[in-house]
């Protein structure tokens, strides 16, 4: 995974591959990455997300270290983390152990990115976030609320959990890409209750982006961290088909990729995280390459240099 990654040798290009270090576990980082290779915790039957966080490491580090889309350059050290120890059938140990390394990585890295596994780690990593700096925004791309009640081990209860317990304020939180028919008015109350405002797909396309962020940048306005979890099944099933739940009618690639690169370019996104992706579900990579450029996007927001041509 670290090294060397080339298409050609082509002397003008660097690649982002070439900048990747493992951690020594007490260096302070730029940016930092980390894998959870866990999908225990997904809802349905389609897993396969555990073997994510290997596979986007391998398309992102191909990648070369400027973006034409923005005119930067990424110089810095990157720091791979390596992934968490996770046990398969045991999903208390896991996410212990999510929790306790995110954690240690969290208060030595100023940005973070992390790759899924099912969505169940964002109640871990966003625990270890608010124990480094206090109260938080958070920016949540998904198909769905994930508010339900909790019934055994899955994937679609971690923010109810999150809020619940006071973690986070509803009034800090904003969803991007909801739509579909998976859930009911009593969720919609609840998330009124709470002060969560959430954009729908449908609203996106009709309203258009621009619209979208404004709301993003009002919602997040007087904070200064930020979490963003991007579960790939926000974009429709046409650009991301590898996920535990493709639907049609989601975000579209470019439209994922640029949200993604505003909202965490113009606030404090110290951490983002890309779960759901299901390689063995894919077709031709399109949703492992999709989640290795958001990634991409968050580090050229994050640590890019706009240099001089």
């Amino acid at each position: 995974m670290l090294g060397r990654h080339r298409f050609f040798p082509d002397p003008n290009v660097k690649w982002l591959g070439e900048l990747v270090r493992p951690w020594d576990g007490v260096s302070e980082m730029d940016l930092a990455v980390l894998g959870v290779p866990y999908d225990g915790g997904t809802v349905s039957h389609r897993r396969g997300s555990r073997m994510a966080p290997q596979r986007i490491r391998e398309i992102l580090y191909t990648k070369s270290t400027y973006s034409s889309d923005h005119g930067t350059e990424v110089v810095n050290t990157v720091w791979d983390c390596g992934d968490v120890e996770v046990n398969i059938v045991n999903h208390g140990e896991t996410m212990m152990n999510t929790y306790i390394t995110s954690g240690k990585v969290f208060r030595k890295s100023r940005n973070t990115v992390v790759f899924g596994g099912d969505h169940s780690i964002t109640y871990e990593l966003t625990r270890a976030a608010v124990e480094v700096a206090g109260e938080i925004g958070f920016v949540l791309f998904d198909a769905h609320h994930d508010v339900r009640t909790e019934w055994g081990v899955h994937s679609g209860f971690w923010l109810r959990k999150l809020i619940e317990q006071g973690l986070i304020r509803g009034e800090n939180v904003i969803q991007i890409g909801i739509r579909g028919s998976l859930y009911s008015p009593a969720y919609r109350r609840y998330l009124a209750e709470k002060k969560v405002e959430f954009i729908t797909s449908l609203e996106l396309m009709v309203n258009g982006v621009g619209w979208a962020l404004e709301k993003v940048f009002e919602k997040l306005a007087g904070l200064q961290s930020i979490y963003v979890s991007f579960d790939i099944d926000a974009v429709d099933q046409a650009h991301a088909p590898g996920t535990d739940h493709p639907s049609p009618g989601g975000l579209t690639g470019i439209q994922a990729i640029y949200m993604l690169h505003s909202i965490t370019g113009k606030t404090g996104a110290r951490w983002l995280d890309v779960v759901e992706v299901s390689p063995p579900l894919d077709i031709n990579d399109a949703t492992v390459k999709l989640a290795a450029e958001l990634a991409n996007q968050y580090i050229h927001a994050r640590i890019g240099k706009h240099l001089e041509p």
